[in-house]
């Protein structure tokens, strides 16, 4: 199985293809920017050089053509970024780990988008698709931290 990460040089994005690409999934890591995307892949790869970490790079458009696809941009661009891919997306799951929240100093508070959720507004530009909501509780520094297992339950919705 391919899964692709749109959004995958953000934080979230990047810890996440490297937690799936550690346990032996192949990884597409998406981008507006092909060159950023091979960017970040390369410093994961570079990051962990005793681990074969089978990722790929490559713009948004191509990525979305992995078999399952995770929207892992900000809360404010994870809509924009599926209706951008939506021909790609058809008949696909689709997960959106976007959460809508705001950084106020160190911290960050939550937001409530104008209608619904971050995952029902990506369900309304990608109809054709079946859109879950999770790993919106998951650390990006603990996803990264591949040298330990991640405990923690995840939420799933849809």
């Amino acid at each position: 199985m391919i899964i692709a990460v749109l959004g995958g040089t953000g934080p979230a994005g990047r810890s996440l293809a490297a937690r799936l690409a550690s346990v032996g999934y192949e990884v597409v890591i998406g981008s507006r920017s092909k060159a950023r995307a091979l960017e970040v892949r390369d410093d994961l790869v570079a990051r962990w050089p005793n681990r074969s970490l089978h990722i790929a790079g490559a713009d948004n458009e191509q990525a979305a053509e992995a078999d399952l696809v995770v929207i892992a941009t900000p809360w404010d661009a994870a809509s924009s970024t599926a209706k951008s891919v939506e021909h790609q997306l058809q008949g696909k799951v689709v997960i959106s780990m976007a959460n809508a929240l705001a950084r106020v100093g160190h911290e960050f508070q939550p937001l409530v988008p104008p209608r619904g959720s971050v995952a029902a507004n990506v369900q309304a530009a990608i109809p054709k698709a079946m859109v879950a909501a999770a790993f919106h509780h998951l650390p990006a520094r603990e996803l990264a931290a591949l040298e330990h297992p991640v405990d923690s339950d995840v939420l799933i919705c849809s």
